[in-house]
């Protein structure tokens, strides 16, 4: 075994679908933006928020990817790609968050 095929079957271990789909739920709480006795108002705010950082985010995804290929020498598996994205996510959406507070809130 290669230490290329080492790497590659490293990626995906230990990591199973439960903590994939508590990364997407987490995201999910993060990127809603609730109008309260709004839903309409709550799923039209959470999808313009969603498709205005999506872009962004896939843009830092795939430097993130570029990085990862050439310093390992493999591609990643698309659930690490995935996570990748989630996690990039959710730090942008701490920041974000941070910056409505101080502009809306109490801050």
């Amino acid at each position: 075994m290669t230490g290329k095929e080492k790497n590659s079957n490293r990626l995906g271990k230990g990591r199973g679908p439960l903590s994939l789909a508590i990364l997407v739920a987490v995201y999910l709480v993060c990127i809603l933006r609730y109008h309260p006795g709004k839903p309409a108002a709550t799923i039209i705010a959470t999808v313009s928020h969603f498709l205005t950082f999506a872009p962004f985010l896939a843009g830092g995804t795939i430097i993130v990817v570029r990085v990862f290929r050439g310093i390992a020498g493999v591609n990643p598996p698309a659930v690490v790609v995935v996570r990748i994205f989630l996690t990039l996510g959710l730090v942008a959406e701490l920041f974000a968050g941070i910056y409505h507070y101080l502009k809306y809130g109490g801050g």
